[in-house]
């Protein structure tokens, strides 16, 4: 019988492993890969430096369960696309446990094939690291080129807020760059929009009245206004619908609509008209995150 393995204790011999660390950042964070705020409060991210230069900013990365820190910004080359064609590159991170058990993290970037079509993301050797394979690749970033340009790198990590966060209550009441004006935000007088966040809860509560003497002819299920819009790092994942109070003409249910990318329009389950003095009223909530 193998009996438990005390870590947090002393003993006559060295008993604790990076394994052992890994394991229990594991239990608690998970065992993805998790991108960690850096000092500033912001989430770094792979830029382009060049049509042939990823640059990676310094950033700190838990990868099951394993803490990796780039201390200072580097590059990597990405190569150079062709004219006509599409490809997606990946910029990954490596990681080797030699035969000492010594074990270090490198930047290698898997090259996918160039199409014509739909580029698909190229295939990295698979493994875990949790699951104490030697050599283990983590993609952080995706590459797409179109012809011989390169796009903006897409991070493919999750972002980690601080444990603090879950404690921190905000409110913003005033348009800013976390709750911003819509498209026909000047159409509306509003009494109240105010997102309030709590942990990883957003709530919107939307209170207004439209001032317009232009009708709007809203179809079923269609948008009917893009009115104010949330920054995409507090959308929720998917496109969702919530009912609300609404004096519509005739009188008929009314939902907002918040879609991924943070826009939030007003959305009629029938064909209705929107007219000056038409008001809305509602609360809803939502998961953060990807």
């Amino acid at each position: 019988m193998a009996d438990p393995k005390l870590i947090t204790g002393k003993q006559a011999i060295p008993q604790i492993g990076s394994d052992d660390d890994g394991a229990m950042h594991a239990g608690i964070f998970g065992y993805g890969t998790y991108l960690l705020q850096n000092k500033s409060g912001n989430f770094p991210v792979v830029t382009m430096q060049n049509a042939n230069t990823a640059s990676i900013p310094d950033m700190c990365l838990i990868v099951e369960g394993r803490f990796v820190r780039q201390v200072a910004a580097t590059t990597v080359t990405i190569q150079s696309g062709s004219s006509g064609m599409k490809r997606n590159d990946l910029v990954c991170l490596k990681y080797v446990k030699d035969s000492d058990g010594n074990e270090t993290t490198t930047w290698q970037v898997f090259r996918g094939s160039a199409t014509s079509g739909t580029p698909a993301d190229p295939t990295i050797p698979s493994g875990r690291i949790i699951d104490g394979v030697s050599t283990s690749y983590t993609a952080v970033a995706r590459v797409s080129l179109n012809g011989i340009t390169p796009g903006t790198p897409v991070m493919l990590v999750t972002n980690l807020p601080p444990v603090g966060d879950s404690l921190t209550r905000w409110t913003v009441s005033k348009p800013n760059s976390l709750l911003s004006k819509g498209d026909t935000y000047d159409l509306y007088r509003f009494d109240t929009h105010r997102l309030s966040v709590v942990g990883s809860v957003a709530t919107l509560t939307l209170n207004c009245i439209r001032t317009s003497d232009k009708q709007l002819a809203a179809t079923a299920f269609e948008k009917g206004g893009n009115i104010l819009k949330v920054s995409p790092d507090l959308a929720p994942p998917i496109e969702m619908h919530w009912p609300i109070l609404a004096a519509t003409t005739p009188p008929v249910s009314t939902a907002i609509q918040l879609m991924p990318d943070g826009a939030i329009n007003l959305r009629p389950i029938v064909n209705v008209t929107y007219g000056k003095g038409t008001w809305f009223h509602g609360s809803v909530s939502w998961s953060i995150g990807k």
